[in-house]
């Protein structure tokens, strides 16, 4: 399975829920972005391909080769038996390692060759029977088959409105499980709506607040919401003019402030910042938590000993070479 690297604990967490008895077969092993779990049986696969909501990609590795030999041996073992001449296929390649000269495309190049010498079977890259996938890693190349391949799983179905610094649904998912267990949660920076929609998705008896300084992001933001049936109410509002009561009580606020990166943030950075966590130092209850994501590291440490928080948790995350820290911070007495 795959993921954003950095957050694999949390797959191997939800795989565990989700079929104990099948992924039970212990974790192979777990680094970049992916975890390799031994299956005992395959029955709950296509629960977790439905149910997964920390997951990328789902991919069973039928067998691993180290040359074209081993690799024909492969196809016959792992695929001659329940392949036919009628089918259809596709490969798609990665290199984990790039000691090799080779590119993606040729290793997709080379096992595509192969597949049609030694099973007879066409290629079709439209609608393939057999979505094939082989990754390169120090010397050893693994087959098997993409389960995912016509869909990433974090292409939620509710994105209708997406945000222009939209947060991938995974990393939102994982932010609502750091808050577990909370009842009220408020994410002020909503934009189109990902962080309270995930965590009504995940966690039952809640109440989600939102807003967004931009009307047009909560108008995409209720379109998204509209797609069930979930208690999350959405607010056009600036973080430095709220129109909510002190003392709130809120269990957790969940956030992706501005990074200064896509877009700028109104009052300049540090200012959004400053207000965020004065808004989380009087609307949060005693032990609750703000709950964000930010590659401004010092900032937030800064500022979480001027605001009386504690800091209990650093995710660090690399989504696509954009290295950025999930913070879990506690209202002190």
């Amino acid at each position: 399975m795959t993921t954003v690297p950095g957050l694999e604990q949390f797959v191997l967490e939800e795989t565990l829920s989700i079929g104990k008895d099948c992924f039970g077969g212990g974790v192979i092993k777990r680094n970049r972005g992916r975890l390799y779990i031994l299956l005992k049986d395959d029955s709950c696969i296509s629960d977790l391909v439905y149910l997964a909501r920390t997951v990328e990609h789902v991919r069973i590795l039928l067998c691993e080769f180290e040359s074209v030999e081993e690799l024909d041996e492969c196809l016959m073992r792992a695929i001659s038996g329940f392949s036919s001449k009628y089918m259809t296929f596709s490969v798609s390649a990665e290199r984990i390692t790039k000691e090799i000269d080779y590119t993606s495309l040729d290793i997709a190049s080379i096992v595509g060759k192969r597949v049609e010498k030694i099973l007879g079977l066409k290629v079709s890259l439209d609608f393939p029977d057999l979505p094939l996938f082989v990754e390169y890693e120090a010397g050893t190349y693994r087959l098997g088959l993409e389960l995912t391949k016509y869909m990433s799983l974090r292409d939620r179905p509710y994105r209708f409105f997406i945000h222009k610094s939209a947060l991938n649904p995974i990393i939102a998912n994982v932010m609502c499980r750091l808050a577990h267990g909370s009842t009220l949660i408020y994410d002020p920076f909503c934009g189109s709506g990902t962080i309270p929609i995930e965590c009504c998705l995940s966690e039952k008896n809640i109440e989600v607040l939102c807003s967004d300084v931009d009307y047009y992001n909560v108008r995409g933001a209720r379109d998204n919401v509209a797609t069930f049936d979930l208690p999350i109410n959405l607010f056009v509002a600036d973080i430095l003019h709220l129109p909510l009561r002190e003392n709130a009580a809120f269990d957790s606020i969940i956030t992706n402030p501005p990074f200064g990166l896509r877009e700028k943030a109104l009052g300049g950075l540090r200012n959004v910042y400053r207000m965020l966590f004065a808004l989380a130092s009087k609307m949060l209850r005693k032990g609750g938590r703000l709950i964000l994501l930010s590659n401004r590291k010092r900032m937030i440490i800064e500022l979480a000993s001027n605001y009386g928080f504690t800091v209990r948790r650093r995710i660090g995350i690399n989504e696509g070479g954009v290295f950025s820290t999930i913070f879990v911070l506690e209202k002190e007495g």
